[in-house]
């Protein structure tokens, strides 16, 4: 009991300083723990489960103000991802260079090991189909650091009725024309194993699944009776040379707004699915994603990747050169101009979250510098400062994706739908009213800095949550807290 009452530090918010906008978040409860990474709920027994390295958290939410945790179980090996349909629970463990696991429980007194399956190398985010027929999983198939495997990319399907496990490939589809649609391919790998999937999203009549493929700026989409990856779509890119998407990358104690001559390539890591009039909407947070590992590395600085190049003087002044000379660019071929000279370069991420037609990938919506124009009104002092260390430093990140957006769920709130944005560096949660399927509305914003990268997100409706009050539960990585939210409907 001591070494709980040590473990648990609750409803401790005397912090220093709070960020807030729009009185829609409100913070009742923290826990403290070693690691926390992704948490899933279940209406059943009104308990949180979270995971954070090898750790299983049972964690008792009945009372939402004071949480406790009631047990901590050893899985063995670091989990990626859980997720629960009524009594059956899932838990994804990457593996190694040639599989991946996945472990079914069922819950009664307590969990109990139903089925344990080998999967797909680099197995990460499970999640159950609405109806509890299925469950999906993504296959990030990246490779070993010394590039001595590197599996292929997949979507695995696993029918509950059947207990039988699908690998879905992308190899059917044509590579010529997913490339000419945007779809990225990085390193020196065959383009169907350079496809690393990473999250997912299901409709909500369980028979669509969109995954986001990071690394290659797209989502796949998924025909799940027909088990099938039907479609990918590449996902573009946000021109920093347009006003409304200035950018900040220079360091220093100053925050200087600069329109550059770059292409942000969107790989957002989280993807969220909502419904209007009919029509499916994927709204995506658009962290960025470069490679680094020892064989291969596609990000550079200034000095390195103009190398060989030909730049248009109109374009990259001293100045622009100057402000560019420390951030990190992508090695895809720049953007020429018709005398073949570089006129943009690619950079890393967005800053910002977008909207897309679910049926044919189209861009509807993008935030353009918003996050961090409203950063820098609201926490100037934290504006893109890399929360991972701890340390407040103005523009720490700002050379490197900035604000990061890191994830994103979307909620129903009387009637009004929302998206709750996790920003993984500044670590913050800003939130959008979604009022209809093109427009999305600025609705508030919380930051903690003690609670530092934001990771798992997880939204509980007013109907399943214990106190018949809507709930957000953040899961912190870096700083090992589980903060739960009540959201004041208005």
């Amino acid at each position: 009991m001591r070494f709980l009452f040590l473990f648990l530090l609750l409803s401790a918010f005397a912090f220093a300083e709070v960020f807030e906008e729009g009185e829609f978040l409100k913070p009742v409860s923290r826990l403290s723990l070693t690691e926390i990474e992704i948490s899933a709920y279940s209406s059943l027994n009104k308990k949180l489960y979270g995971i954070g390295g090898k750790n299983l958290y049972e964690i008792d939410l009945s009372k939402p103000e004071s949480p406790a945790l009631l047990a901590t179980k050893d899985l063995g090996e670091a989990a990626a991802s859980i997720t629960i349909f009524e009594k059956t629970f899932a838990i994804a463990f990457p593996g190694n260079a040639t599989s991946g696991l996945l472990r079914l429980y069922t819950y009664e007194d307590s969990l109990v090991l139903k089925q344990e399956f080998k999967t797909c190398p680099g197995l990460d985010m499970v999640t159950f189909t609405p109806n509890g027929k299925f469950l999906l999983g993504a296959c990030e198939g990246a490779p070993t650091d010394d590039n001595s495997s590197d599996p292929d990319g997949a979507v695995l399907l696993l029918s509950l009725e059947k207990m039988q496990v699908q690998l879905l490939q992308f190899n059917h589809l044509d590579s010529t024309k997913l490339i000419a649609s945007g779809v990225r391919t990085s390193g020196p790998a065959s383009f169907f194993k350079s496809l690393e999937p990473e999250y997912i999203t299901i409709s909500e009549d369980s028979r669509t699944a969109y995954v986001s493929l990071q690394e290659n700026n797209a989502i796949a989409q998924i025909d799940i009776p027909n088990a099938k990856i039907s479609e990918v779509f590449g996902l573009g890119t946000l021109d920093h040379s347009q006003k409304e998407n200035a950018i900040v990358v220079r360091k220093g104690e100053k925050i200087i707004w600069d329109n550059l001559p770059l292409l942000g390539l969107r790989q957002p890591d989280g993807i969220a699915l909502f419904q209007h009039k009919n029509n499916h909407f994927i709204i995506t947070a658009n962290e960025g994603a470069d490679m680094d590992y020892s064989f291969w590395k596609d990000a550079l600085k200034w000095k390195k990747r103009i190398v060989g190049e030909t730049l248009d003087k109109k374009v990259f002044t001293p100045e622009i050169e100057e402000a560019l000379s420390d951030i990190k660019l992508a090695k895809d071929a720049c953007k020429k101009n018709s005398k073949g000279e570089c006129e943009a370069f690619y950079s890393y991420g967005t800053r910002s979250i977008s909207l897309f037609d679910g049926k044919n990938g189209k861009l509807i919506w993008d935030s353009g510098n918003f996050i961090e124009k409203k950063m820098e009104e609201l926490a100037p002092k934290y504006f893109n400062w890399n929360s991972k260390k701890g340390k407040v430093k103005v523009n720490a990140r700002s050379n490197s994706k900035g604000s990061e957006p890191e994830n994103v769920v979307v909620g129903e709130i009387s009637g009004k739908l929302y998206a709750f944005v996790a920003l993984e560096r500044m670590s913050g949660i800003i939130v959008f009213e979604l009022k209809n399927g093109e427009n999305p509305q600025y609705k508030a914003f919380f930051m903690d800095p003690q609670d530092r990268g934001p990771e798992g997100l997880l939204f509980i409706p007013k109907e399943k949550s214990p106190t018949n009050t809507p709930l957000l539960v953040v899961s912190y990585e870096y700083g090992g807290s589980l903060v739960i939210y009540t959201i004041r409907e208005k």
